[in-house]
């Protein structure tokens, strides 16, 4: 993020207090949020950014913000991006460790937060489950196209219920398969699967409205722009074209077995 840019945001637009409140109520944002925002720009959160440089016409193109992750701010910043895109010609692609969320079941969203966030109040996971449900409405109405590349051994992790998905019973499991396998009838979905378990294959967000979500560990890094976005984008066109199982056909038989098609490479 260029900080001496949004320094000259602050100085230049928002000079008075009238004109910080102006902001404030723009952004639906406390005053006293948008002052700490103005004593360290690097907190403010890249969409609030851009929604104030455009309302004041000031030329803030390429930036990048970092956080530690908000469970329930960056699901919701999740779903914001993906309703930008969804329009004719809109485009999502993704890096996902075992499967998109966005067809992910309830029940099993609801398991796994028992097992990552168990003593968070149950609030908290009723609107994290609400968040999701408007994620998965706009994947099955086909709002945008949706480009994924599966990490393997994540996926055959969860198809045989290691680590974190050792609770998950074999109902909900069976079921959220045929959750999967049903997304392939879907013409807007675009699936391969790297099927090396390495770190080398980041968890990666890129959106054709010019922002990109790059997550590592607890951290979340989002840039926007065309320039860092491109470069982020062709990283991930990379890995699609290497990704090891390309056509539907062995990309079904993967989610059907996944041991069975590994042993076919």
């Amino acid at each position: 993020m260029d900080i001496e840019l949004i320094n000259g945001l602050f100085r230049s637009r928002l000079g008075g207090t009238e004109q910080m409140k102006a902001a404030a109520k723009l952004l639906n944002i406390s005053l006293a949020t948008l002052y700490r925002y103005k004593k360290t720009p690097e907190a403010i959160p890249v969409g609030k950014l851009k929604k104030l440089s455009q309302h004041f016409g000031y030329p803030i193109d390429s930036t990048a913000t970092w956080s530690k992750t908000d469970i329930l701010a960056g699901e919701q910043r999740r779903l914001e991006l993906e309703q930008q895109v969804a329009r004719p010609g809109g485009r999502r692609y993704v890096v996902t460790p075992s499967f998109t969320v966005t067809c992910e079941l309830p029940e099993l969203t609801r398991q796994l937060w028992e097992f990552d966030y168990g003593t968070r109040p149950e609030q908290e996971l009723r609107e994290y489950l609400r968040i999701r449900a408007d994620r998965r409405e706009l994947y099955q109405r086909s709002a945008y196209e949706s480009f994924e590349i599966v990490i393997g051994g994540s996926y055959s992790d969860f198809f045989y219920g290691r680590g974190r998905f050792k609770g998950i019973s074999n109902e909900v499991r069976k079921r959220q398969i045929e959750q999967i396998l049903s997304t392939f009838d879907h013409e807007h979905v675009h699936r391969r699967v790297y099927l090396e378990h390495t770190p080398e294959v980041p968890v990666l967000l890129c959106y054709s409205s010019q922002i990109a979500v790059l997550r590592a560990d607890d951290f979340v890094v989002e840039f926007s722009g065309l320039t860092v976005t491109k470069q982020l984008l062709d990283i991930f066109n990379q890995y699609y074209k290497d990704a090891h199982l390309k056509s539907p056909d062995e990309v079904r038989k993967f989610f059907k077995a996944p041991s069975e098609s590994w042993r076919t490479k």
